[in-house]
């Protein structure tokens, strides 16, 4: 991810609302939630990389590698 558009994720650093939006997903995978905070976090890799670069499917490659890798090994069911 370009460092541009890291710095657009919700989760980044300090900005406005990103503790709150780590803690969200965290308490998603506490309660066993994977698939849910997964779908949280691909959204918003989506509309930072709109928002940077106006590519929407900028990352669509990488996250297809990242869900085969989740369902090969059980991580995602």
């Amino acid at each position: 991810m370009t460092r541009g558009d890291h710095l657009l994720t919700s989760s980044h650093g300090s900005r406005s609302g990103s503790a709150v939006y780590r803690s969200d997903i965290e308490d998603l995978l506490n309660q066993g939630k994977v698939r849910e905070a997964m779908a949280i976090e691909i959204r918003d890799v989506r509309r930072a990389a709109l928002e940077g670069s106006g590519d929407l499917r900028k990352y669509n490659a990488a996250l297809k590698e990242m869900l085969q890798y989740a369902r090969r090994t059980d991580f995602l069911q």
